[in-house]
């Protein structure tokens, strides 16, 4: 995974802390994001990307989409068993 802290001048690469295979990444502002993929990985970073936490859903099925929820403060996620309807975090 690459990340930018100035506007996609320069890339970094930032490790997930996964080996999974990783399909979409959503920021719901602030620095926030989710990112998604194989295998029920549903990660989340609150710095832009520097680092990463992993968030447990106990699923296993792959994850191939986030859509932002109209709050701004998660995402619905799209996969192989449907869509789950919101995964939020608290500050």
């Amino acid at each position: 995974m690459l990340r930018t802290s100035d506007g996609g001048d320069h890339w970094e690469a930032s490790l997930s802390g996964t080996e999974a295979d990783l399909a979409d990444v959503r920021f719901v502002g602030d620095g926030r994001a989710f990112v998604c993929g194989r295998g029920g990985t549903l990660l989340f970073t609150s710095d832009g990307g520097a680092t990463f936490r992993p968030l447990a859903l106990g699923r296993r099925d792959d994850f191939f989409g986030l859509v932002p929820a109209p709050s701004g403060d998660g995402v619905y996620i799209l996969g192989a068993a449907g869509i789950i309807p919101f995964v939020g975090i608290g500050d």
